[in-house]
């Protein structure tokens, strides 16, 4: 079916029900059709088909096609529904295409039914536009060919409704409308056919216009050069249709006496027009008024999201806050998406920023990031101090073998941190995103423009000029050399001794002395953080002022310096040395004692091992 029929089906299916005489057998449409007047075997022929093949609206090219069986001529399908037309319960509709008139939609209805009236109307919509000669359909057009709409089935449309919006509304809903004029000219029109209507006024102006008594007289009336109105008249500003077709119908009289030829539709579809885009420039005044309105809903949802509670917000909490603007804007949601989500530069935030299935404002990105980062290095500082506290007291490598290759121990990092936070993970996967929030909060935030200053702060985070994360344990300073050194001072005495008296000692330095790296202090003015020891509050560093910003830093790079004095300096020599002490006596004997068991067990298992082989 063509993409006009199955519109005339909707509607159709919408208004109209099957008609009596369709759900009937065959003798008694017969009966009916006798009724109507004499019809010769083909024309009872094809009636009887189109019952068949009864739909809402029947394509006529189709149905000629598929009755090629009935070999009747294509003449005598037409004067059928000629003759169904004159008795009201049928008509065959057309289409203007290209300045010819097509005939396109076959329709049946009960006798007199209001689906008749709507499909005729239509039709004869279809025929005024050929040319400005057929004259506009009205109630007098429409009573000069013996059509009398019954009032039951039509309305009138008030001025106020000749409007977009009221089109809109009502498209599909069937109804047949007649406007009035002020001279009691009733223009009719279908629910689907008004924007139609509206057209075909305009060109109706458009004719009458080209007449240069006319035209000379309007651009008289309003000061302006004949060619900038016929200019002008290529518009589709409704300020200038309403300002003409006012000008026009207030000089009506003059107009009159200057050209008699005027066309009798030429001033009702001024009227018509005035109504229209006076109601259009309305509208349009209340569309900016309530797209106004809208887009600062849309700013104070994004204001709510930058002031939620752990910066955070899933899809079902943005559901919610958008609930009550979606029932008021259905295209609230999507026009949140197009303003504030969408990025619309590569290298440029959106408002609220996508990811891990979260939403956050692009404001809070950064400093969620680096207030994480100082929690984060003081807590991972923590567990691997313990974890190699443990593989000293035990010498369990199955539990600690995160400390033996850089590879296992970024891994273990990455999956404490998924743990505890797995946003924090997002954004480590996501190394643009935070690069750029970097630079906007140094931008926006802090006022930074200076190109070097803001390079310094990315390369606290990222490999000198490219954007990849420096590794994670330099990222949180996690130094596997320092949190061994750490650790083995937190041994027993005598458990330091048997370390080092076994060999063990050296053999860990050197493995973690191969896997540490120095790691690059971050000395940006405006870091906004330091990885010293863990505080239970994390300041808002994005809400402070810069001599605020500047003392903050200044202490908390203090506290970091107290707490890893030791460990520094261990580092800044080449042969790390633990802090002697003298031993007691009580002590060198655990010590001795331990490593004589230890000895023994070994020799003993080498002598077990000779034995097994001698037996062999």
């Amino acid at each position: 079916m063509s993409k006009s029929n199955e519109s005339t089906s909707q509607l159709a299916g919408h208004l109209q029900r099957i008609p009596e005489f369709v759900s009937n057998d065959s003798m008694r449409r017969e009966e009916f059709l006798s009724q109507i007047g004499n019809f010769a075997s083909e024309h009872r022929k094809i009636f009887q088909s189109l019952c068949e093949h009864w739909e809402p609206g029947i394509d006529y090219n189709r149905f000629v096609r598929h009755s090629s069986g009935l070999r009747f001529a294509e003449k005598d399908l037409v004067n059928l529904l000629s003759r169904l037309k004159t008795a009201k319960c049928g008509l065959l509709k057309h289409k203007c295409e290209k300045g010819e008139l097509k005939r396109n939609t076959i329709i049946l209805s009960d006798t007199g039914d209001k689906s008749f009236y709507y499909h005729l109307v239509e039709d004869e919509m279809e025929i005024a536009q050929l040319s400005s000669v057929h004259p506009l359909v009205t109630v007098d057009t429409l009573a000069d060919q013996g059509i009398i709409i019954p009032e039951a089935f039509i309305q009138i449309l008030t001025p106020r409704n000749v409007s977009r919006s009221f089109f809109k509304k009502t498209r599909l809903e069937g109804q047949l409308f007649k406007i009035p004029t002020s001279d009691d000219y009733y223009f009719v029109a279908t629910s689907q056919t008004l924007p139609l209507l509206v057209s075909m006024c305009t060109r109706r102006m458009l004719e009458g216009l080209k007449n240069s008594s006319i035209l000379s007289y309007v651009a008289k009336l309003q000061s302006k050069p004949i060619m900038e109105i016929r200019k002008e008249l290529t518009s589709k500003d409704p300020a200038f249709w309403r300002k003409i077709s006012v000008t026009i119908l207030d000089a009506r009289e003059e107009l009159l006496q200057k050209s008699r030829t005027v066309s009798k539709d030429f001033f009702s579809s001024c009227e018509l027009i005035r109504y229209f885009s006076e109601n259009e420039m309305k509208e349009m005044e209340q569309r900016r008024a309530d797209e106004v309105e809208m887009f600062n809903e849309l700013k104070t949802l994004a204001h709510e999201i930058a002031r939620e509670e752990g910066y955070f917000i899933d899809q079902k909490g943005l559901n919610n806050k958008m609930e009550k603007a979606m029932n008021r804007w259905p295209d609230f949601k999507d026009k949140f998406y197009e303003n504030f989500v969408k990025s619309k530069k590569k290298t440029q935030l959106p408002h609220i920023v996508y990811i891990g299935k979260k939403y956050i404002h692009r404001d809070n990105l950064y400093s969620y990031f680096v207030s994480n980062m100082a929690q984060f290095s003081a807590d991972l500082l923590d567990e691997y101090k313990k974890l190699m506290e443990s593989l000293l007291r035990t010498n369990n490598k199955s539990n600690v073998s995160v400390f033996y290759s850089n590879e296992n121990f970024r891994n273990s990092i990455r999956e404490k941190i998924n743990d505890w936070d797995p946003m924090m993970i997002a954004l480590l996967d996501r190394p643009a995103i935070v690069s750029e929030a970097i630079i906007h909060t140094a931008k926006r935030k802090m006022k930074v423009n200076d190109v070097t200053k803001i390079k310094s702060l990315l390369e606290n985070y990222f490999e000198s000029g490219k954007l990849k994360f420096k590794p994670l344990e330099v990222l949180f300073d996690l130094n596997i050399l320092e949190i061994f050194q750490y650790a083995f001072l937190r041994i027993p005495v005598w458990k330091q001794l048997v370390i080092r008296i076994l060999g063990r000692y050296d053999s860990y330095r050197k493995t973690f002395m191969g896997m540490s790296r120095p790691l690059l202090a971050r000395q940006a003015e405006n870091s906004l953080i330091s990885s010293g020891p863990r505080k239970e509050n994390i300041p808002d560093f994005s809400s402070m002022t810069k001599e605020e910003r500047r003392a903050e830093y200044k202490k908390r790079q203090k506290q970091k310096q107290q707490f890893t004095r030791k460990s520094r300096a261990a580092m800044d020599k080449k042969d790390v040395q633990v802090k002697k002490r003298r031993y007691t006596k009580q002590e060198q004997n655990e010590a001795w004692n331990e490593f004589s068991d230890s000895f023994q067990q070994k020799q003993k298992k080498n002598k077990d091992d000779s034995h097994s082989l001698s037996d062999l």
